[in-house]
């Protein structure tokens, strides 16, 4: 059976299209569907782990060091919008009283500019006629001072995430979730289950979809050769 049409946001995938995969119908029983929720959760959360990066549309509030650069690199991939850019070099993550008040707000177009960077999946902040805040210390012991990175000075508010901005990563994603959460449903079924005779007598059951994973465990071959180019190395998400 053909993958449903998948929705305009990633949140709507839904137990009711994974139903309709698996048993050909949209309306499961209430018990039916609390597991195949369990394991859409399951399958979304190991593909963001396997990606590197959380592909949930959201909007997002960071603080940011900066050194004296003219680029910011976001965290978040596929940056939709840039709401709120402020810069206070005694902000620290917002934690002193008064930190990041009116009068810090960057205006867009004027003070900044951002760019989503094809490949890496990633916006940058562009600082315009300036660069962005650097901190300059000198300790005890130095007749010099040192540059430093400035801790915490710039707060940004963005929306992150697939939508229908990313169709090609977007119906990857959304592909490889199904199948995923289709084989977790499907497995305590034995579907797929082959048994075989060892030489001295012994019966071994083996599963195709539990010896189908790729080298890292967190999913399928079949997801993995999807997701593998969107793939960022050395990123986890919680």
């Amino acid at each position: 059976m053909a993958l449903p049409t998948p929705p305009s946001a990633l949140t709507q995938i839904t137990a009711a299209n994974l139903s309709l995969i698996l048993y050909s119908t949209s309306s499961p029983s209430s018990d039916v569907t609390t597991i195949l929720n369990m394991r859409l959760a399951d399958a979304v959360q190991s593909i963001k782990t396997f990606l590197g990066f959380d592909f949930t549309p959201a909007e997002a509030t960071e603080y940011y060091d900066t050194s004296g650069t003219e680029e910011l690199i976001l965290a978040r991939r596929y940056v939709t919008a840039v709401s709120a850019v402020y810069e206070d070099r005694m902000g620290y993550y917002g934690q002193p009283t008064d930190s990041f008040s009116s009068d810090s707000l960057l205006t867009a177009g004027e003070d900044y500019a951002w760019k989503n960077v094809g490949g890496t999946y990633q916006a940058v902040l562009y600082r315009i006629n300036s660069s962005w805040p650097e901190s300059w210390r000198r300790e005890n012991t130095r007749l010099a001072s040192s540059l430093n990175p400035n801790r915490g000075c710039v707060k940004v508010t963005y929306t992150a995430g697939l939508g229908t901005s990313a169709a090609s990563l977007y119906a990857d994603v959304v592909g490889a979730i199904y199948a995923e959460a289709a084989a977790l449903a499907l497995m305590p079924t034995g579907f797929g289950m082959q048994t075989s005779e060892s030489i001295d007598g012994r019966s071994v059951a083996i599963s195709p979809l539990q010896d189908n994973r790729e080298s890292s465990g967190l999913v399928s071959k079949q997801a993995a050769s999807k997701l593998q180019r969107y793939r960022i190395y050395g990123l986890g998400v919680g």
